[in-house]
């Protein structure tokens, strides 16, 4: 059985996991991730798993499918359905820090 936990966030780290999934929680999973200016977190599929990115400072450029493409400025959060092939890139001039959630759907 789950048991509620406190994940501080670790300031200085690029990308830090905060849920692991099954043995922290019943299947979601979670990180906090730090971009510098233009840099990009890697294009990747979100298979079987809703993803919901909650931008806490900065600006994104969150690339999707085939050449699409939703601008987000922090506070806010961005939706990805499963199986979407995406990109989360700093688009500012500042540090950009945000949280992904990811879930997995029941087919």
């Amino acid at each position: 059985m789950q048991k509620p936990f406190v994940a501080p966030l670790k300031e200085g780290q690029r990308y830090q996991r905060l849920v692991q999934g099954v043995s922290d929680s019943c299947g979601i999973k979670s990180g906090f991730v730090t971009l510098q200016p233009a840099e990009s977190i890697g294009e990747h599929v979100t298979e079987s798993k809703e993803e919901v990115i909650v931008l806490l400072s900065g600006s994104a450029k969150v690339s999707y499918g085939e050449g699409q493409s939703i601008d987000a400025e922090a506070p806010s959060a961005v939706y990805m359905p499963p199986e979407t092939k995406h990109n989360v890139t700093n688009a500012g001039t500042s540090e950009l820090r945000y949280v992904f959630i990811t879930s997995p759907v029941n087919k």
